[in-house]
């Protein structure tokens, strides 16, 4: 099953291409990569990103994670996707589903939902 970072990615090499953006962790990454007379901000991780797109680079990133949820959502489903974060966050191991509740939060998925799921896997064990 996909994560959420799979969507995301998918949707961040795309922007990065548009956009001009890459990677570089050193001059001669840096060099082969950007285009002449074009000025870049250093954004983290070595992420360059073409000054002129800048505001749109960043004004795609919500649309990104909000796209990818909702792809997410669609081909995995809700029940799943729980299920999915309760064994990621090692939930069924600590008996303790706040990790779980706090990254679901961007799904709208509640914490009744997620105990739902939890106590209904408890059960299946």
């Amino acid at each position: 099953m996909k994560r959420l970072k799979d969507y995301t990615n998918i949707l961040m090499d795309k922007l990065y291409k548009e956009t001009g953006s890459f990677f570089a962790f050193g001059s001669k990454q840096l060099n082969k990569q950007a285009v002449k007379g074009v000025k870049y901000v250093s954004a983290n991780y070595g992420l360059l990103i073409p000054v002129d797109k800048l505001d749109y680079f960043t004004s795609q990133l919500s649309y990104i994670l909000k796209k990818s949820i909702e792809d997410d959502i669609k081909d995995n489903g809700k029940e799943a996707i729980i299920i999915r974060e309760l064994e990621a966050h090692e939930c069924f191991k600590t008996k303790d589903i706040g990790d779980c509740v706090d990254y679901l939060k961007q799904y709208n998925i509640t914490r009744n939902e997620i105990q739902w799921c939890f106590i209904r896997e408890q059960a299946r064990s």
